[in-house]
Order: C-alpha cells, then sequence, then structure tokens
C-alpha cells in the first residue's frame, strides 16, 4: 500500500519494464511470476521476457535490457574486477559500472598479498558497491549437507565440504 501510494504521489505513467532472463531456468521463471505479480500489487507492470542464455548474455554485454535476471556464485574470496571494473563494460561488466573509487580498490585487492589487508580493501569495495548500488542481490542460497557415518576426515570449509579429502571410515 505504502509502495502505491508512494507512485501515486510521484506521478507520471505507470511504471513498466521488461525482465530479462534465461529461459532454461524453471527456477528463474517461478521467481519472475512472484515478482511480477508482487510488483502488480504496487501498480508496476513487469514484463517477463525469458530467452536462450546465449541471446541473454549477449543483450546484458550490450546493455540492451531494463532489467536482467542472473545467478551469480560468490565465494568467500572472490576477484570481482571481471564484474565490477570499467575496464569490463561489454564483456562481463553488464550494468556498464564505471567508478574511479571501486576501480581503484578493485586493483589495489588484485595486488596485495596478505589475506587480512585484502579482506578490509574487499569490506571497503562491497560499501562502495552498496552506495553506488549498480545491482541488486535478491537473496542467498543456503545449503544444507547430510554426510554419512561411513566416512571419515569430514571437515566444514567457508566452501563447504572439501571431497578430496574424505576417506572410508574403518
Amino acid at each position: 500500500e505504502r509502495a502505491r501510494a508512494l507512485l501515486t504521489e510521484a506521478g507520471g505513467a505507470k511504471p513498466a519494464f521488461s525482465l530479462l532472463y534465461p529461459a532454461s531456468s524453471q527456477a528463474f521463471a517461478n521467481m519472475a511470476t512472484i515478482w511480477q505479480q508482487d510488483a502488480a500489487v504496487a501498480g508496476v507492470h513487469i514484463e517477463l521476457a525469458p530467452a536462450p542464455f546465449d541471446v541473454v548474455i549477449r543483450r546484458a554485454q550490450s546493455g540492451d535490457f531494463d532489467a536482467v535476471g542472473l545467478t551469480w556464485r560468490a565465494l568467500p574470496e572472490q576477484d570481482l574486477y571481471h564484474f565490477l571494473h570499467s575496464s569490463q563494460v561489454g564483456r562481463q561488466n553488464y550494468m556498464g559500472l564505471a567508478d574511479a573509487e571501486l576501480d581503484a580498490l578493485l586493483e589495489r585487492i588484485r595486488t596485495t598479498p596478505d589475506a587480512d589487508a585484502r579482506v578490509g580493501l574487499e569490506h571497503e569495495a562491497h560499501r562502495r558497491l552498496q552506495a553506488l548500488e549498480p545491482i541488486t542481490i535478491l537473496f542467498g542460497g543456503v545449503r544444507t549437507a547430510a554426510i554419512s557415518a561411513r566416512l571419515a576426515r569430514v571437515a566444514l570449509t567457508d566452501l563447504g565440504v572439501p571431497v578430496r579429502a574424505l576417506a572410508w571410515a574403518r
């Protein structure tokens, strides 16, 4: 109700946009339908635009979209340069983000060997990214694992269970 009131107060045309996403993802199609229905309640029209994955990527690289939905596998420590650096616009920097401050942080992260110092720089980069908000991360997945008692050397890490370390228990 509040969203609808704010849209009415802002005036103008009924907000609408097209959401491009991979047609091969049934999970994304289900989520997109829910977003479409929720947005309609607030008076926003979302046109669903599923397309083959290669078409989604090509359109994302060229900036030919209103909104694009893709998945992103985030790791505890990951090089974000190719997703967010201005030199990567037209490649994997789909949002066309160009920010000198963020670029400098991404470059420093790549050349900082000390892990603690690098994590501090990554936190700065995340704060800058949040301030710019070129992308919106809607949710993160949670994984649950069940391990058989027949396995030994089970050690959970930030990346999950390293399969190569497992062995049969005696």
